[in-house]
C-alpha cells in the first residue's frame, strides 16, 4: 500500500512514523514545504520524497493532508482536479472540521473517498524532528466520515494502530462545538492572557524570566504555530465567539467576587473550578 502525506511537521511527521510500524505492508511517501522536514524523516528511514504534492497524491492509496487548516482546503480543491488512483483515501488532521467538510461537498466530480480526522492531542513544539510514535497515545481521535467505506476506514484504522489511539467517530457540528470549548477557547485565552501579561510587565518593568513554575505551566500553549492557530481560530470563529463571550460574563463575575472581598464566593469559586479539574483525570 502506497501513503502520502502531505506536512511533515510534529504531526504528520508522527502519522508517518507510526504507519511504519503498522502491520500494512506500507510504502509512505512525504512532502512538506519545510525542506528540513523532510529530510529528517528521510535520514530516518521513516518516508520517501516526492517532488510536488502531486505527484505524491497521484501514487498513493491513502493520502493524509496535516498541514493547516486552509492549507488542507487548498489541498482538496487540488487534488479533484489530479488524475488520482481508484479507491484512494483522502484523510486530513485540520482541528476544524465543519469548514473542511463543506470545502469537500462543494467539490463537483469528487474523485476521491473523504474520512475527516483529527487526533486529540500535539505539543508547543513544531516539526519532524519532534515527531513520535506514541504522541497520540491514549487520546481521542475524533473522525468525521463524508463518503469513506466501511473497509477505508477499517484500513486507516490499521495503518494508524501502532498509535493506540482512542477512535470516536462524530458529525463535523459536534466536533467543532467539542473542540471550541476544550481546545480553541484555552488556546484563545492564553494568547490574549499572556500579551496582557507582557503589555503590564513592561509597564512596570516586571522580568518575566524570574517567574514561578505556574505561569511557566499555565502559558505553555501560547508557544504554538501562529499560522496554524490563526487558521484554527478563524475556521471555527463562529462557535469560537460565543465561547469567548460566555467567558467573559464568567470573568467578571469572579472580578467581582475580588472587587467586593467576597472570600465566601470566591472560595466556592476555587473550589469548583479545583473539583472539575481533579474529575477530568479520574
Amino acid at each position: 500500500m502506497q501513503v502520502f502525506i502531505n506536512g511533515l511537521g510534529l504531526i504528520g511527521g508522527s502519522i508517518a512514523k507510526i504507519m511504519q510500524q503498522s502491520t500494512v505492508n506500507t510504502t509512505i511517501t512525504g512532502f512538506d514545504v519545510n525542506a528540513q522536514n523532510v529530510d529528517i524523516l528521510h535520514q530516518a528511514g521513516v518516508i520517501t520524497p516526492v517532488e510536488s504534492f502531486a505527484q505524491g497524491a497521484q501514487n498513493a492509496d491513502v493520502i493524509v493532508l496535516a498541514a493547516s487548516v486552509n492549507v488542507i482546503k487548498q489541498n482538496l480543491g487540488t487534488l479533484a482536479a489530479l488524475p488520482l488512483r481508484s479507491n484512494v483515501l483522502v484523510t486530513d488532521v485540520g482541528s476544524s472540521k465543519v469548514s473542511i467538510m463543506q470545502t469537500v461537498k462543494e467539490l463537483k466530480n469528487l474523485n476521491f473517498n473523504f474520512l475527516g480526522g483529527h487526533p486529540m492531542a500535539g505539543s508547543h513544539l513544531s516539526g519532524s524532528e519532534y515527531s513520535k510514535v506514541d504522541l497520540f497515545q491514549h487520546h481521542q481521535y475524533f473522525l468525521v466520515n463524508e463518503n469513506a467505506t466501511d473497509g477505508q476506514v477499517n484500513r486507516f484504522k490499521q495503518l494508524m494502530q501502532p498509535a493506540m489511539v482512542n477512535f470516536q467517530s462524530l458529525k463535523a457540528n459536534q466536533h467543532d462545538e467539542l473542540v471550541s470549548l476544550v481546545s480553541h477557547l484555552p488556546h484563545a485565552l492564553v494568547f490574549n492572557m499572556m500579551n496582557s501579561i507582557n503589555n503590564l510587565a513592561k509597564a512596570e518593568a516586571v522580568d518575566l524570566s524570574l517567574a514561578g513554575g505556574g505561569l511557566f505551566d499555565t502559558t505553555r500553549i501560547a508557544m504554538g504555530n501562529p499560522q496554524m492557530w490563526t487558521d484554527i481560530l478563524l475556521n471555527n470563529s463562529t462557535k469560537l465567539v460565543n465561547q469567548i463571550s460566555a467567558y467573559q460574563k464568567s470573568l467578571e463575575h469572579f472580578k467581582q467576587a475580588i472587587e467586593n472581598q467576597d472570600a465566601t464566593q470566591l472560595m466556592q469559586e476555587i473550589k469548583q473550578a479545583n473539583l472539575a479539574r481533579r474529575r477530568m483525570e479520574e
